[in-house]
């Protein structure tokens, strides 16, 4: 399992902003204060089998947003030839 702490998020999405939102599809769970983490370690120490099948489909989410081979090639292909084609 992957916990993240973005503390800065709004402020780095207010001022610079991203290219998409992705705190929707992180692979995992977002925390907000220590005593949050402690409880997530504790729970995933404990219950490896919750996270197992969660994990692997929120890793296959972000893989298959990512890296779409569904079209014939890979993500960085086409966007190595949509830059070629633009220069």
């Amino acid at each position: 399992p992957q916990l993240f702490f973005m503390p800065d998020y709004e402020q780095i999405k207010n001022i610079r902003g991203f290219i998409e939102d992705y705190k929707s599809i992180l692979p995992g769970k977002e925390i907000f204060d220590f005593d949050e983490f402690k409880k997530e370690v504790r729970l995933a120490l404990n219950n490896p089998e919750i996270f197992q099948t969660s994990s692997e489909h929120e890793r296959e989410k972000l893989l298959n947003h990512y890296y779409d081979y569904s079209f014939g090639k890979s993500s960085c292909e086409a966007f190595t030839e949509f830059i070629k084609d633009k220069i």
